[in-house]
């Protein structure tokens, strides 16, 4: 949920500045699925960064470590209603716009990116509030065998991958199976 007009920026509404889910623990083979509930328009959606695929940007992940994250940072969402002070890994380079494109479309329609994508939460000006929801997956053969977008800038430790359930039992991936692996 994004409140429109500035509403609520932080904690649960937090409005994700440029950045790359690999910056926050996630594997690079993880495939997000980002789902309106309602009509979006450009005024409302993410702003994807299509430029930097490849390029690397400077950024804060060094200091990133999802372990920490979930053990001091994750649950306080709920009580961050002005100011998020929890350590988000941000660009510390400015963000060329240029590349920047912005995807409308109707409740229901599905938006498939990488972790390796920049993308943002777009200002919401639209005057609606925006709700969407996202999956993410990961195919482990893919994460084992190391095929996946190349790791351009990320320097996260600790990894979302504990946090995955595998389809055929619902039972959650142990991350320490992953140790080693290519990537």
């Amino acid at each position: 949920m994004i409140p429109a007009e500035n509403y609520l920026t932080a904690g649960v509404s937090y409005n994700y500045k440029a950045h790359r889910d690999m910056w926050y623990g996630h594997p690079q083979q993880l495939v997000n699925y980002w789902v309106p509930v309602f009509p979006v328009v450009g005024e409302n959606v993410m702003s994807m960064y299509t430029d930097y695929f490849d390029r690397p940007v400077k950024n804060g992940s060094n200091a990133y470590d999802y372990d920490e994250w979930v053990a001091n940072h994750r649950f306080a969402a709920a009580d961050k209603t002005t100011k998020d002070d929890r350590p988000h890994p941000l660009p510390l380079e400015e963000i060329d716009p240029r590349g920047e494109i912005r995807i409308a479309g109707d409740a229901g329609d599905v938006m498939m990116f990488s972790s390796n994508h920049l993308h943002a939460s777009a200002p919401n000006t639209s005057g609606v509030t925006r709700f969407s929801y996202d999956l993410r997956t990961i195919n482990i053969d893919d994460v084992l065998s190391g095929r996946g977008p190349r790791n351009v800038d990320s320097g996260a430790t600790g990894t979302t991958l504990g946090d995955f359930l595998r389809v055929s039992d619902l039972e959650p991936l142990r991350a320490e199976q992953f140790a080693g692996a290519a990537g």
